[in-house]
């Protein structure tokens, strides 16, 4: 058994006590599905951390990262892998907003991850692809197609992109974006460090 998966082990109770305190947040805003889903993705991250002798509350940096990086190689689709992303990070986030956590681990998952999605850019071709938007695209093109890559937005967020989906915390030293999906659900984006970099370039101004 792969040491991602769920073994028959259980989640330390205090972090069980805060998931099913989010669980009980998601109902009636999410499908039953997908909070089971939810739940868990959420779990095998959790005994994954313990596994690791690591505190959810102070989780290092490149935590999640390693997490969906072993996913991937364990043999897990990139749609899933995107999904279990998207699910701890937004567990995490609220986390910290109920000040369980002070800090979310925010590095972006590895490319390598994704690559495996068929059409998709490698590390190499983003890095030209983003160097190339840098020098040859003004303002307001030059975020938005910064933004895109960086941040998996879909072509509609970007469009209805305004500076109040930006939402910060602990300074500016995390941002992340909050659209509202399919079915007025609200879709929480989290951003790289490099997306944070360009975002904060553009509202500030030359």
């Amino acid at each position: 058994m792969s040491e991602t998966e769920a073994p028959d082990r259980t989640v330390d109770p205090r972090a069980r006590e805060w998931l099913d305190q989010y669980l009980v947040r998601l109902t009636g805003k999410r499908a039953a599905r997908t909070i089971i889903i939810y739940r868990e993705a959420i779990e095998r991250f959790l005994i994954w951390v313990d596994s690791r002798g690591l505190d959810v509350t102070s989780l290092p940096e490149r935590s999640l990262d390693e997490f969906i990086v072993a996913r991937s190689k364990a043999g897990l689709a990139v749609s899933s892998c995107q999904l279990e992303t998207s699910a701890i990070l937004i567990f995490l986030i609220f986390l910290r907003d109920s000040g369980h956590i002070t800090k979310t681990p925010l590095r972006p998952v590895f490319a390598r991850v994704m690559v495996r999605k068929k059409g998709a850019l490698s590390e190499q071709d983003l890095v030209r692809y983003l160097r190339a938007v840098d020098q040859l695209v003004k303002d307001p093109h030059r975020t938005m197609l910064m933004l895109l890559p960086l941040c998996g937005l879909r072509r509609q967020e970007m469009l209805d992109l305004r500076v109040e989906n930006v939402v910060f915390s602990n300074g500016t030293s995390e941002v992340s974006l909050r659209f509202k999906g399919k079915g007025d659900k609200e879709r929480i984006v989290p951003l790289s460090n490099q997306a944070v970099k360009h975002l904060l370039a553009y509202i500030r101004g030359p």
